[in-house]
């Protein structure tokens, strides 16, 4: 049974949204995760601020305020779209900057906690995430974890890998991650950070999400019984 609040927030936000089929249940999946951790959220590829906007509609909705972490470089640079990289592209900077008013406007209008890293996922990895800490209430915390990971920046299936191999050191264990945009291609770099974490002898680490839904991809802890 899909919560009709839910449905409400994808549907005020289509225009935002790449595809919003099953993205209501990508939401319900946030929501089961934050309602038992205050964890910072992380978003790889803002493009126009809509599916970030509907991640803090849920924290809101929910009474939470996590963290929220967006990484997306724009400018028009280089992007790989899962078949062919394009020499130029339609993430220009004058997206950032309408997709920045959205999200920080959104974001203090309630009272909520977002910021961007105009980066790329690489260099985030290696050089933004080592010195990440959030500052409030007079205390810095050193971010070490995340409670959700919403991938869906180049879909070059080994950057993929590369993206999924790392934050899956970095994943609360009742949280989750989510590969957008998911098709055969980049399902190759899924598969292969999978298979580099779980022992062939062994019961994996960490397991998909067998759910039909719409060209996305869920990765989490196996559930230990």
């Amino acid at each position: 049974m899909w919560d009709i609040e839910v449905l409400e927030i994808v549907k005020k936000n289509a225009s935002l949204l790449d595809h919003v089929e099953s993205f209501h249940y990508i939401l319900q999946k946030l929501e089961s995760v934050i309602l038992s951790s205050d964890l910072p959220i992380l978003e790889i590829g803002t493009n126009m601020g809509g599916s970030m906007k509907c991640f803090m509609e849920v924290l809101l909705k929910n009474g939470k305020n996590n963290w929220c972490f967006g990484v997306d470089p724009y400018g028009a640079i280089k992007y790989h779209n899962g078949s062919d990289i394009r020499e130029t592209s339609i993430y220009d900077n004058l997206r950032y900057r309408n997709s920045m008013k959205l999200l920080h406007s959104f974001a203090a209008d309630n009272n909520l906690n977002y910021c961007h890293n105009k980066c790329t996922s690489e260099e985030f990895m290696n050089h933004i995430f080592p010195i990440l800490n959030t500052y409030d209430k007079g205390e810095v915390k050193k971010v070490d974890k995340f409670s959700f990971v919403f991938l869906d920046g180049s879909h070059d299936p080994v950057l993929v890998k590369k993206e999924l191999e790392f934050f899956m050191n970095y994943i609360d264990e009742k949280g989750c991650i989510i590969v957008d945009d998911l098709k055969e291609n980049e399902k190759r770099g899924v598969d292969g950070a999978l298979a580099s974490k779980n022992k062939p002898d062994q019961l994996p680490i960490f397991v998909d999400d067998k759910t039909q839904i719409h060209e996305r991809y869920v990765v989490e802890y196996r559930e230990i019984k």
